[in-house]
């Protein structure tokens, strides 16, 4: 039997886009890249959090 077991860190952060939409990305580092998993329009309350955090 072959057991793999593969350690990763996913990492999520907020941030303005160009064109000053609010987005939330998941991403990893793997071999010195960086890999983007997930590429989203932050949600209201995402967007809330932001604006009270980084007033």
């Amino acid at each position: 039997m072959i057991v793999r077991i593969t350690a990763k860190i996913v990492t999520s952060l907020a941030g303005m886009a160009e064109a000053q939409v609010l987005s939330f990305v998941a991403y990893t580092e793997r071999d010195e890249r960086v890999r983007i998993i997930s590429a989203r329009r932050a949600t209201r309350d995402e967007q809330e959090h932001y604006f009270k955090t980084n007033a």
